[in-house]
């Protein structure tokens, strides 16, 4: 479900702007929309849906925000889940806002997020909320230029798990000049699998890491990508722990 241009749903930008404000709701300090690292869908094929299904998990666009002290972690991104976690289940033009604090535990809150009236509605809350609040409005309104900011983990100090996807020659030795790269980075194997295809000009290579540091990651899908057994860009996607 997308708005009649989806230009910002596709490129995970709706979903940044949204992630701004949360954060600062959640943790009281602005996270500016510049220093949230944000991913779309587009590369993600009908082939990635499908894998993903035959190992239990789903993808989502998630808006993921962590605090750790004064460090914070924001990021847009397809995301990798179980299909028995409960955003799993959301689709259509339902959104959910997922929450784990400490003492509350997990919080999973769903409802319409997209549409006119769920829109109208929304609009209407937040202007009975300014004005409600009289005096205090203003230092709501002006939240973006007076709120100090966290520091920011950037997406290459992220540490996480990740789907591999390789289109590479059908021929022996393949698999192992793969991993040797990874290995070379530190990046090790929780499984390997090679789908069913029916493409002539190569085969799928499906892997999922261990905990990963992203930065290792991204250069050995570099080397990787060199390889002449690789005939096309390798495909990451990132898997998230749920809590």
């Amino acid at each position: 479900f997308a708005e009649s241009n989806p230009t910002l749903d596709i490129n995970g930008m709706d979903s940044t702007h949204k992630l701004a404000i949360l954060a600062y709701l959640a943790f009281g300090k602005f996270v500016k929309v510049s220093d949230i690292y944000t991913e779309g869908i587009t590369h993600i094929s009908h082939d990635d849906i499908a894998y993903a299904e035959s190992l239990n998990l789903t993808i989502k666009l998630l808006a993921i925000a962590k605090r750790y002290e004064n460090i914070v972690e924001a990021r847009v991104h397809p995301t990798l889940i179980p299909k028995v976690h409960p955003l799993a289940s959301i689709s259509g033009i339902h959104n959910a806002f997922y929450l784990n604090a400490n003492p509350l535990g997990d919080v999973l809150l769903s409802g319409e997020g997209a549409g006119q009236m769920a829109a109208a509605s929304g609009v209407v809350s937040d202007l009975l909320n300014l004005a409600s609040r009289g005096a205090d409005a203003n230092l709501l309104c002006n939240l973006y230029s007076e709120a100090p900011n966290f520091r920011i983990r950037k997406i290459d100090q992220i540490k996480t798990r990740f789907y591999i996807r390789f289109m590479a020659t059908d021929k022996p030795g393949v698999l192992g000049k793969i991993t040797s790269v990874l290995g070379r980075y530190g990046i090790g194997l929780n499984s390997v699998t090679q789908p069913a295809h029916t493409a002539a000009w190569a085969v799928p290579v499906v892997m999922l890491t261990d905990y990963t540091l992203e930065k290792n990651l991204r250069l050995a899908l570099k080397k990787i990508w060199e390889l002449p057994i690789v005939k096309s860009k390798p495909v990451a996607i990132r898997m998230e722990k749920l809590w």
